[in-house]
């Protein structure tokens, strides 16, 4: 047989014209997930992140810089703290203080079981250390709420990190509870996947297409 007259026919049925389906199919998926997400989508893939405190306060210290990267818990901001930090010296000072109280109070309550005390006096040593408790346990909550106010006083960059595309403030400068002083690009690559599938998925679509109508 001459092999200059071979051919190669493809035979005509519905394979290509299903794969053609499914291409444009993948095709518009991607194009809506890339150019038109949904609420869910940029919650799960956010394409800028808006970064603000809760407190208002007087910028301390700036440790980036627009177009600079950030890592994961990378610290971006701090707030002037010397206010709060004396308020925390303080605070700790007292939750010692009312700590003793209370020791000394459970001492007494349980050398007066001991001794088999009055009841009288029994039921005044006890209200008299669960009064010491409860002023130990608010003086402690207020040390904890302390350094979480402290704590809020860094602004650090999100989970996974990203690009620095703009910063609002600078050293010495005041801001407001809410205020958005820091926009994060996560450069998530889940836009550019789906974009690209975008196009593929239509190049695929019209090979298929083509190919199912020039099939024997």
């Amino acid at each position: 047989m001459d092999k200059r007259n071979r051919t190669h026919k493809i035979k005509k049925n519905s394979d290509f014209l299903v794969l053609a389906g499914l291409s444009f199919f993948f095709c518009l998926w991607a194009i809506k997930d890339a150019w038109y997400p949904g609420e869910k989508t940029l919650h799960k893939h956010p394409q800028a992140i808006e970064l603000s405190f809760d407190s208002s306060g007087l910028v301390d210290k700036v440790f980036v810089k627009e177009g600079s990267e950030a890592g994961k818990g990378q610290k971006l901001i701090k707030l002037n703290t010397t206010k709060l930090e004396k308020k925390l010296d303080e605070a700790k000072t007292e939750y010692i203080a009312t700590k003793k109280k209370k020791v000394s109070a459970e001492k007494e309550l349980t050398l007066a079981n001991t001794k088999g005390a009055e009841p009288a006096l029994l039921e005044q040593l006890k209200q008299q250390f669960d009064e010491t408790s409860e002023e130990t346990d608010e003086a402690l909550k207020k040390v904890d709420d302390l350094r979480d106010q402290l704590s809020a006083c860094t602004l650090m960059a999100p989970e996974k990190g990203g690009k620095v595309v703009k910063l609002q403030v600078k050293e010495y400068d005041p801001v407001e509870p809410g205020e958005v002083i820091v926009v994060i690009d996560p450069q998530d690559h889940f836009y550019l996947f789906n974009k690209s599938l975008a196009v593929l998925s239509f190049f695929a679509f019209w090979v298929f297409l083509i190919i199912h109508l020039l099939a024997v």
